[in-house]
């Protein structure tokens, strides 16, 4: 992704037995922050929540973004997997600059993705 420009992100989710992550989603490049939100909030109400890379831009400068949306409304066993997973996952990305952990869709708005990049 940090060479490919051709996604805006990519969602990895736990499978349903939670024994291993995958690719659940690749954005295209035109979608926007307010589809992301969506897809976000897709996964949660089904109970589930993912890690996300993010190619946020801000004045011509391209920030990969990692993302741990684990909302408090998904089963305990799944928030400690996703929890315990965190690390592993990011290890395995390259290119990453930020990361934000958010519980619920106000702990992810664009203004504080915005901020985020910028500190």
């Amino acid at each position: 992704m940090k060479l490919d420009k051709s996604m805006r992100y990519i969602l990895f989710a736990l499978t349903d037995d939670n024994e291993c992550i995958r690719i659940a989603k690749c954005a295209p490049r035109n979608a926007t922050y307010s589809n992301f939100l969506d897809d976000l909030n897709y996964f949660s109400s089904r109970g589930r929540g993912v890690y996300a890379v993010y190619d946020y831009e801000l004045n011509n400068r391209m920030e990969l973004v990692f993302v741990v949306w684990c909302p408090d409304t998904i089963p305990i066993k799944s928030r400690l997997i996703i929890a315990g997973s965190k690390e592993a996952i990011k290890k395995k990305l390259v290119g990453i600059k930020k990361d934000i952990e958010a519980n619920s869709l106000d702990e992810i708005t664009e203004s504080e993705m915005k901020q985020r990049v910028l500190t």
